[in-house]
């Protein structure tokens, strides 16, 4: 094995000195979380896991790193570069963990749109026994207050009014004009 630092570019899963159940139980946690039903599915669990596995060792190197190096630049040094690598650890691991909810939330059962009560008609359905509803509309005339029906409709069907006799014009006298 070559010159091994932080092992986050190694081609081995599990390095040694690493706990491999812990890794397993990583891997079976999400496995049991998304079941994956697909090779390609499994695949997606699989890099999860390898992902959420590194960024658990960058996250151990970095502290062993800062115990070495009690120097404040060397610290700051190693700081830098393992936040540039947990950063791209991690968004690996969010696009992983985005397409394993998508899948996830496709194959949950879609809620049946609820059906409206029985005693309460549906807005803009008639039921065969349901009467329409009874109309009124009225003029006031704003000078005397008197109401006058313009319209009735009474059980879906219109209702005549009463022909009002409207007063005779009064005939008016010519103007005394002089001509």
């Amino acid at each position: 094995m070559n010159n091994l630092r932080h092992g986050l570019r190694a081609q081995t899963l599990i390095l040694p000195g690493e706990n491999p159940e812990d890794f397993d139980e990583i891997l079976v946690g999400l496995l049991e979380e998304y079941q994956p039903k697909s090779p390609s599915e499994q695949s997606l669990v699989q890099d999860a896991a390898a992902a959420q596995w590194k960024i658990m060792r960058a996250e151990a190197y970095e502290a062993r790193q800062c115990e070495k190096n009690p120097d404040i630049d060397a610290r700051c040094a190693i700081f830098s570069h393992m936040t540039l690598v947990t950063g791209r650890l991690q968004r690996m691991y969010l696009k992983f963990y985005e397409k394993l909810e998508r899948i996830k939330a496709a194959r949950q059962p879609q809620p049946e749109p609820a059906q409206p009560e029985p005693s309460k008609p549906s807005k803009g359905k008639k039921k065969d026994d349901e009467q329409p509803p009874n109309l009124d509309v009225f003029w006031v005339n704003p000078e005397t207050g008197e109401k006058q029906t313009l319209y009735q409709r009474r059980n879906g069907e219109d209702v005549p009014l009463p022909k009002k006799e409207s007063p005779a014009p009064t005939p008016q006298s010519p103007d005394p004009s002089p001509e």
